[in-house]
Order: C-alpha cells, then sequence, then structure tokens
C-alpha cells in the first residue's frame, strides 16, 4: 500500500493485512458512527487508531466490549503510536491481539498474543509449503513410474511383435535355438530406479534447506520481536530506549560543564580572598554570573534527559 495519509487509509490498510492473516472477508467499515469498530470479518473485528499517541487501556476495552456476546469473533486492534503497559496487559488477559504500523502499511506485533499468532500464522504457511512440495514430488515419482510401465509395456509388445514376424518368415521345419535373451528391461527399470533416487534425494536436501531457513527466519523474527516488545515496554514507562554511547556522551557532557563550573567559581574566589584588585574580581564575578546561568540550565536539561533514558 502507498504511503498511509489518513484515518480511513490506515483502516483499508489494517483490513487488508486482516485478509493477510486469513480472514478474507475482513472490509472497513463504512465512514460514520461505527461502534467502536474500523474493520469486520465474519470471524474478526478490528478497531484502527490514527495518531501518533499511545493507546491507552480504556480503548482496548472499548473494543473487547463491542464485541458483545458474539465470542467467536477474534479482537485485533492497530495502532500507529503504539500501546501503554496498560493496555498490553489487558491485552494479553482478554486475548486481544496488537499491532503497530509504519506510515507503508507494514504490521508488528506489540503483545504476546499478537506475537504468537502470527508465529503460527508463519508455521502453517511453511507446512502448507512443505506439504504442496511433499504432493509434487509424489507426483512426479508416479509420473515417472507410469512412463516407466508404458515403455516397458511398449518394449514388450515390441519384442512379440518381432519375434511372431520371425516365426512366420521361417520355414515349418525348423526348429533353430531362439537367440540368447538380454535383460534390456532389467537395465531399464534399474536406470529409471538410479533416477529416481537422485530426484529422492535432490528433494530431501531441498526440503531440508528449505526447513532450515525458514526455521532461521523464524528466530530472526522472534529476536526481533523480543526486542521489539522490550522497546515498547520501555516506552510505556515514559522512557526513551538508547544505547550506552548516547548516555556516556551524555555523562560526559555533564562532567566537563561541572568542571567549567568549578574553574570559573574557583577563579572567582581566589580573587575575593586572595585581596587582588577588586575591579578585576568583580569582573571574574559577573563573567561566572552570566556564564553560569546557561551552563546551569543545559546541565539541567542533560540530568532531566537522563533520567529519562534507559539502556537497551
Amino acid at each position: 500500500m502507498a504511503f498511509i495519509a489518513s484515518a480511513r487509509e490506515a483502516e483499508i490498510n489494517a483490513a487488508a493485512r486482516m485478509r493477510e492473516f486469513g480472514f478474507g472477508d475482513a472490509q472497513a467499515t463504512p465512514i460514520g458512527a461505527d461502534g467502536g469498530v474500523d474493520v469486520r470479518s465474519s470471524r474478526a473485528i478490528a478497531e484502527v487508531k490514527w495518531k501518533s499517541a499511545q493507546a491507552g487501556r480504556p480503548e482496548v476495552q472499548k473494543l473487547y466490549g463491542a464485541r458483545g456476546t458474539k465470542h467467536h469473533l477474534q479482537l485485533f486492534f492497530f495502532a500507529a503510536g503504539g500501546f501503554s503497559k496498560g493496555a498490553v496487559q489487558y491485552a494479553d488477559e482478554t486475548d486481544v491481539k496488537l499491532f503497530t504500523y509504519d506510515p507503508n502499511g507494514v504490521v508488528t506485533p506489540a503483545n504476546r498474543i499478537a506475537t504468537a499468532f502470527v508465529h503460527r500464522l508463519r508455521s502453517e504457511e511453511a507446512e502448507r509449503r512443505r506439504l504442496a512440495d511433499q504432493k509434487r514430488a509424489d507426483a512426479e515419482r508416479e509420473r515417472v513410474k507410469a512412463a516407466q510401465a508404458s515403455q516397458e509395456a511398449e518394449q514388450q509388445r515390441r519384442s512379440e511383435e518381432e519375434e511372431r514376424k520371425r516365426r512366420s518368415a521361417s520355414p515349418p521345419h525348423a526348429h533353430a535355438a531362439p537367440p540368447p535373451t538380454t535383460d534390456v528391461f532389467a537395465a531399464q527399470r534399474a536406470q529409471i530406479e538410479s533416477e529416481l533416487a537422485a530426484q529422492e534425494k535432490r528433494e530431501a536436501k531441498r526440503r531440508e534447506t528449505e526447513a532450515a531457513q525458514a526455521q532461521r527466519r523464524i528466530h530472526e523474527y522472534n529476536k526481533r520481536m523480543v526486542e521489539l516488545h522490550r522497546q515498547n515496554e520501555i516506552r510505556s514507562r515514559g522512557k526513551i530506549p538508547t544505547s550506552a554511547v548516547t548516555v556516556v556522551f551524555l555523562w560526559f557532557l555533564v562532567v566537563v560543564l561541572s568542571i567549567v563550573l568549578f574553574i570559573f567559581a574557583g577563579g572567582a574566589a581566589t580573587g575575593w580572598f586572595q585581596g587582588g584588585p577588586y575591579g578585576e574580581a568583580a569582573m571574574v564575578t559577573v563573567v561566572l554570573l552570566v556564564m553560569a546561568s546557561p551552563f546551569a540550565f543545559l546541565l539541567r536539561g542533560i540530568l532531566r534527559s537522563l533520567k529519562r533514558r534507559e539502556i537497551l
């Protein structure tokens, strides 16, 4: 889908994602009062939030209440700004699948229920592909066996036809010994069987490679989901996920600013207490006060930023 630029486009994108999840009749509800439901299907309903702020627990509760007594309906919630910690906890308790989406329409699971749901879909898709490959391999083996049987029957028919022609062309009193026969069919059978065995080996190797690749993709996907879930938990606590390098750099700025303020304060104190010219001491004090205000403001801002950060 193109770049999402409106709430309606977000609803249409959510309906498309639900159809990919297996809800083939999912459609965005008409514009107007929707009763807290933006996408409907015969087996699921969904709410879509197109805003930068996090969706909270009351909004997830509203979706749960919109289902009413139709307990067979699965619940989905799509939000661009993520979910609060309370919303994630309530969704895990009530089997509501939470997803975030970016402006390009790519959705990402945001709670344990949604992650397990996506993992199950991927496993089922991998199993369907494996069964389809197995079915194709079985059909190919049957085709080769049928071709082998047809070839043997045709060879047998030709041999019998040649034998009848030879006997009809020989005099009635001639009883020559039949020519020695060679096991042509056995050689052909061995060749076809070797081809079948080689093909089965290639199919088995291909299936093993695809299974290993699928397991690797699932492992990478689960690792990414765990990292995203951790970042969402950090954001739900009002923190900013960041790296250790950033935190060290901010602490370095705190130390440097503190040292600079200490040096200016020491110079002013030296000028006053050692009996130097009062004019110079007063000038140093004025410079200290002028420099101290922005330095103190910057230092306060950096310390507040450090309190809001959490190292990943």
